[in-house]
């Protein structure tokens, strides 16, 4: 049986000619459509930065993600590898900051690298620094050394500097506060030479260390993908895919709010396009979401409101 609204009882309208601009669940479909469609067409939209924020950056490993294969089958994607160089920090490398020679103070640094052949290199060393005591001053601690190991993933040349972090594993004992396993940014980069150079920024302090490479740059390629021109060019804003079009199927659970308010429960769907159909995937795009109403002075019923969850997209399917 229909419900409907009709003044502000909730009755049955069947064989009332009184109702005849009353809302009920059925008439309620068309009503709600119509607003949908004033409200920017209908169209429906989704986040989809977990495909759009990694196209165009060289990616170390295939990206093997399900909506990107299927994707990149339809011809909409194209995959490409590209040779790239990486840094080598293997070697032995010292540095001092401060006063020169022996006239102490100052630190005392040295960095000794070893760099794998992973994808992408990754970096394992050490890093020591010792402040020197100035003679002159009275204030001359012994064995003032801080030590740790550093680690990380190279960035490759003309990328900028590698973001290392280093552990400490032995602080000095008088830097208070700094306690083991304490973990500090190290940025470093190499410049080849005579000798070879590491410029490294520790937590904001810049350090100079010399020293020679052991072994040439790592030659390794990269994965990089792109749109091709297949795929329309309004599939996407920014980050935003564009989904397709909002069709109300039913609508049910219609309540009264006041003489001239109601609300429902409408269930929807999205009629994809094309493009959408293949990045989206076979994930439903049913929706439940909830209608407003409200009642004109003709006595005539309009949607005024929706509300619900949005759609998710998942690369993974």
């Amino acid at each position: 049986m229909k419900r409907c609204l009709c003044g502000v009882l909730v009755i049955c309208c069947l064989g009332l000619a009184g109702c005849s601009k009353a809302l009920t669940e059925s008439s309620a479909v068309g009503v709600f459509q119509k607003y949908i469609d004033s409200e920017r067409g209908g169209q429906v939209t989704v986040f989809a930065g977990a495909l759009t924020s990694q196209v165009g950056v060289e990616m170390p490993q295939r990206w093997m993600a399900v909506g990107v294969q299927r994707i990149i089958k339809e011809g909409y994607l194209q995959e490409k590898t590209v040779p790239v160089s990486y840094p080598n920090f293997s070697g032995n490398f010292t540095g001092r900051r401060g006063n020169p020679g022996a006239q102490g103070g100052g630190s005392n640094d040295t960095f000794s690298g070893n760099a794998g052949t992973g994808t992408p290199p990754f970096i394992s060393g050490t890093f020591r620094t010792c402040n020197v005591p100035d003679p002159n001053s009275f204030y001359r601690p012994v064995n003032d050394c801080s030590s740790g190991v550093v680690s990380g993933p190279i960035q490759r040349n003309g990328a900028g500097p590698s973001n290392f972090t280093l552990t400490l594993l032995n602080p000095s004992p008088y830097a208070f506060g700094v306690m083991p396993n304490a973990r500090l940014p190290f940025q470093a980069s190499l410049i080849r030479g005579n000798p070879d150079v590491i410029q490294v920024n520790l937590n904001g302090t810049p350090i100079h260390l010399e020293g020679h490479v052991m072994g040439s740059d790592f030659q390794q390629s990269v994965y990089i993908y792109n749109w091709t021109d297949k795929l329309p060019k309004d599939t996407f804003t920014g980050q935003i895919l564009k989904l397709g079009h909002m069709v109300v199927d039913s609508c049910d659970h219609l309540l009264l709010g006041t003489e001239t308010t109601a609300t429902a429960t409408c269930k929807t769907h999205v009629k994809l396009t094309g493009a959408a159909e293949v990045i989206f995937g076979s994930a439903s795009t049913n929706n439940a979401v909830q209608a407003s109403f409200g009642k004109q002075p003709d006595g005539t019923w309009i949607g005024t409101q929706i509300s619900g969850s949005p759609l998710a997209y998942n690369i993974s399917q």
